[in-house]
């Protein structure tokens, strides 16, 4: 494959990885290979061979997942002080609304005319 071809190749995949980690918020594992393709990216930019775009790829990606690794785990951990992501509402207790009353009538007609009355929460049949 020529070299021009490798650039796109390198620069579509980079961008599909970042998108697809941002889709996957908190979970830090696309966004190393996202980091390693923008670095193969800037070395096929540099006119080296694909083997050179490969090394590139796996260092950076190696690099970037040991780097993210410890965030990863900081951000899972339960005894995270700030209680932000998914496990911020594990253990806390819910409370029910009361439940809805019907809506209000209008005697007189006036200032608008109720068109349908219908009960509140419906109620299967």
């Amino acid at each position: 494959m020529e070299p021009e071809v490798w650039r796109w190749i390198w620069l579509a995949t980079a961008a599909t990885f970042i998108v697809g980690e941002i889709a996957m918020t908190g979970a830090f594992f696309l966004l190393p290979f996202g980091v390693g393709a923008a670095a193969a990216t800037a070395v096929a930019f540099t006119g080296a061979n694909a083997t050179w775009q490969w090394l590139a790829f796996v260092i950076a990606s190696a690099v970037a997942f040991a780097a993210l690794r410890p965030l990863s785990r900081r951000m899972a951990s339960e005894s995270n002080p700030v209680g932000v992501g998914a496990g911020v509402e594990v253990g806390r207790v819910s409370k029910e609304p009361a439940p809805w009353s019907d809506p209000p009538t209008n005697p007189n007609n006036q200032d608008h005319q109720l068109e349908e009355h219908r009960q509140w929460p419906p109620r299967l049949s």
